[in-house]
């Protein structure tokens, strides 16, 4: 059976020929925010680092810029 399949796949392969993927997610482009997963407690309050960017050809959240923001109270 391992045989057929092998077989199988090096024929499917000279069919379809090979190719390099090139398409990009659909939300590229549009903009994306996270917070890292640092934190402390200061003055009462909870700081965290917060980034900003837009969403890559990938998916992956790029071109960002990141401070520290007050979240809440500790």
């Amino acid at each position: 059976m391992k045989t057929i399949s092998k077989w199988g796949d090096r024929l499917l392969g000279r069919a379809l020929g090979t190719g390099t993927a090139g398409a990009c997610v659909p939300e590229q482009g549009n903009s994306c925010s996270y917070y890292k997963s640092d934190g402390h407690c200061s003055g009462g309050y909870w700081w965290q680092t917060y980034c900003s960017g837009t969403i890559s050809c990938t998916g992956s959240c790029a071109n960002t810029s990141c401070y520290v923001r007050k979240r809440g109270t500790c």
